[in-house]
């Protein structure tokens, strides 16, 4: 792999241009169309975990965790992180950093057929990113209504859940009544989509100041949340049953829909399967050590993950003490149930009217930062693929404006007033396809060549793919990718198959529900198809020549 990755990457800027971009979030290219570099190994971890780390701690993790008994739901997502999320973390990492390239190509260089999980994951991203939007069109309609209150309170105080999907929403009475677009959504996702299109037009360098201030600011924001709701009647009673679960459902780990939500959470959350991080990977020095950088990503990730869950239940235990209900009753609004609990504890916090809207404005600020940083990691995924494919010199920033307009046309539907039953179906059967993704790019590292049959040589391939001298470590990640997570992912995908035929998620009509299965077997088909395909030489974006690479040699370094 050393020789091959050598072949592919360039040199590290001059002392000088390093100067120019101290802060940069990811390096312009230097002059001659040389690889892009990080300017250190900080701000690529602050990158990667400013990818993951977003909407799905901050608003799917606790509607999960409620969903599925609260703490019941901690053991199957705490064993798919370990068994499965972090070995594809390192996976995805070394074949970025070792082929310098997205995760088209880099994948096309382990093996033929497996660019179709390259694509297939970016495609995947796109499809998020698209209802993403709409969400942090959410956080903006907040952020607006926090300068204003009501009767001397916030304007949701009296009734979060009510003003959420009464006013903020305007939700319809089912996916089957459209409604019409909602002016407030649709407004704020079209102001994400442009500061989003202007951070990539500008060049990732704007974004790089953003990421490190919201990067400590949740943690802030949520620990003050976590102080307060500690301080509340009934608080202490919302934490136990996060921990210790319902005690309705005695069996979690026998219920097959929470090892698929857990999975797919976990998929969903650090970004495994979406082609982000074999994009940012492709950008760190070839030599850099995978290990280190990839546990803290996958740890802090699921750390911001479980201190949301403390939030939140914290302060459903508090309602349900203050309504006199159970905390299965409190924690019954699904999809919506962060921005019904979080405006909650907002109107609850001390200090008066005035610190309140204060407070309002800087977390929803937070949270549109959150997702904003994850929204430029899923479009550079997908457009990182076109702009190193292109048979012609075509400038990023054009790709990227492309592909964020055809993006934002597709999503005008999630803003319409029945777009959060379309937003809960698509995100359900995501669980479903970025696993299918993770499957097949094992499939392809670990099984795909007839030479690493050997498990001595898949050893030795281990090692160099992690750049790390420790033989235990790479023995053990060896031998979890290999026998661990391809089965384990495979009887989940099969789970996640049966559980849907016996009981269709959130009783949408089979019509609707076709939506989510179209768009699973669209992404199947591209891994297939895709990946039958052949292969043609990799093109440099910048000076639109051909990269030169001596496929014969590759394979023998890739395989010996």
């Amino acid at each position: 792999l050393v020789p091959v990755a050598r072949r592919l990457s360039a040199t590290r800027p001059s002392t000088r241009e390093m100067d120019k971009i101290r802060l940069s979030f990811k390096p312009k290219p230097t002059e001659g169309g040389e690889r892009e570099r990080w300017h250190s190994d900080i701000a690529f971890v602050f990158a990667a975990i400013g990818a993951a780390v977003g909407l799905g701690n901050f608003w799917r993790f606790p509607a999960l965790a409620a969903r599925h008994g609260g703490g019941l739901f901690l053991v199957p997502y705490v064993l798919s992180l370990i068994l499965v999320g972090i070995p594809l973390v390192l996976l995805e990492m070394g074949v970025g950093q070792k082929f310098q390239r997205n995760a088209y190509d880099a994948f096309a260089h382990v093996h033929r057929y497996a660019k179709g999980a390259g694509l297939g994951g970016a495609l995947v991203g796109g499809i998020i990113v698209v209802y993403y939007m709409a969400i942090i069109g959410w956080s903006l309609v907040f952020f607006v209504y926090s300068f204003s209150s009501v009767d001397g309170e916030l304007p949701w105080a009296k009734n979060p859940s009510d003003f959420f999907f009464n006013t903020v929403l305007e939700l319809s009475e089912g996916p089957d009544v459209q409604g019409g677009l909602v002016m407030g959504v649709s407004v704020g996702t079209i102001i994400a989509w442009l500061i989003t299109g202007l951070c990539i037009f500008r060049g990732p360098q704007t974004v790089s100041f953003v990421v490190y201030v919201t990067m400590p600011l949740p943690l802030i924001c949520l620990l003050v949340l976590l102080v307060r709701a500690l301080t509340l009647p009934g608080a202490s009673n919302g934490i136990y049953y996060y921990v210790t679960g319902s005690k309705e459902n005695v069996n979690p780990l026998g219920n097959l829909s929470v090892w698929v939500e857990a999975m797919g959470q976990i998929f969903f959350s650090v970004g495994v399967g979406m082609g982000i991080l074999p994009a940012y990977s492709g950008w760190r020095d070839h030599k850099k050590p995978i290990l280190r950088d990839g546990l803290i990503v996958s740890f802090a990730n699921s750390a911001v993950s479980l201190i949301c869950g403390l939030v939140v239940f914290g302060f459903l235990g508090n309602l349900a003490y203050e309504t006199n209900q159970t905390m299965e009753q409190v924690s019954s609004a699904g999809v919506g149930l962060a921005f019904t609990i979080f405006p909650y504890a907002l109107s609850l916090l001390p200090g008066g009217l005035g610190f309140q809207q204060f407070f309002s404005v800087v977390f929803f600020l937070m949270v549109f930062s959150l997702g904003l940083d994850s929204a430029f990691a899923l479009v550079e995924g997908l457009t990182a693929i076109i702009v190193d494919n292109l048979k012609t010199h075509v400038r990023r920033e054009y790709v990227s404006m492309g592909v964020i307009l055809a993006m934002a046309l597709m999503g005008l539907g999630y803003t319409c007033r029945g777009g959060l039953y379309y937003l809960d179906i698509v995100d359900k059967y995501n669980n479903l396809m970025l696993p299918l993704v993770g499957i097949f790019e094992v499939l392809a590292v670990a099984w795909a060549f007839p030479p690493l049959a050997s498990w001595d040589k898949f050893k030795d391939v281990s090692v160099n793919l992690l750049c790390t001298k420790n033989m235990g470590v790479a023995t053990t990640w060896a031998g979890m990718v290999r026998f661990v997570v391809v089965p384990l992912v495979a009887l989940v995908q099969v789970v996640g198959w049966v559980d849907e035929a016996r009981n269709p998620y959130g009783g949408y009509p089979l019509r609707w529900r076709m939506l989510g299965w179209a768009l699973y077997i669209f992404i199947a088909l591209v891994i297939v198809v895709v990946g039958a395909l052949p292969y043609k030489p990799l093109v440099d974006g910048e000076t639109g020549k051909d990269i030169e690479y001596n496929k014969k040699e590759a394979s023998v370094d890739v395989r010996s």
